[in-house]
């Protein structure tokens, strides 16, 4: 009999060992999945350095002129196809006082849409005067059906950090000056 009790506390002892190695294993195994499910998903994102491109962009200080207040950015010029076509796409942090100036080589109607754009931007419209007019805040980041509009024709569009617009508080005598 002490012998049976003892094969008896030997088996407990095994089946509560077979079960701490049978969950650490299922344990061990989801965590494998999971490390390998977000190495793989890191590899697919997007690797893009801030304004990779910014070497080749000029960079100018411009002035917004508004109710008797001016306000200063440090803005990435988009003169050329090229640049007005790539614009902020892929930016994933914007310095609070940085932003984009679009410049066209004429005044039309314009559109502008968040493609690959991972910022909540305002965009701001002026004409061949430098005359603010219209603006559209918080641009949706990635949402390319929606489309931001000129209500006339432009000539500038200004790309700003969301919630600049409010604080410019723009009107049809606001202006936009190129200081350098």
């Amino acid at each position: 009999m002490k012998k049976t009790l003892n094969e008896n506390n030997s088996i407990e002892t095994n089946w509560k060992t077979i079960l701490l190695v049978l969950a650490s294993t299922v344990v061990g195994g989801f965590i494998l999945i999971f490390s390998l499910f977000k190495s793989i998903e890191n590899t697919q994102q997007i690797k893009v350095d801030p304004l990779a491109d910014a070497n080749q962009l000029t960079k100018k200080r411009i002035e917004i002129f508004s109710n008797d207040e001016s306000f200063y950015y440090d803005v990435y010029i988009a003169d050329d196809e090229e640049s007005r076509a790539t614009g902020l796409m892929n930016i994933k942090t914007l310095p609070e006082n940085e932003g984009m100036l679009f410049i066209f080589p004429d005044s039309q109607p314009r559109s502008f849409w968040m493609k690959n754009t991972y910022l909540p931007l305002d965009i701001i419209f002026f004409d061949s005067s430098m005359k603010f007019i219209n603006s559209h805040e918080n641009a949706q980041p990635l949402n390319e059906s929606l489309r931001y509009n000129s209500e006339e024709p432009a000539k500038y569009a200004l790309e700003l950090n969301a919630g600049m617009a409010e604080r410019l508080e723009l009107n049809s005598e606001s202006t936009l000056i190129i200081v350098d």
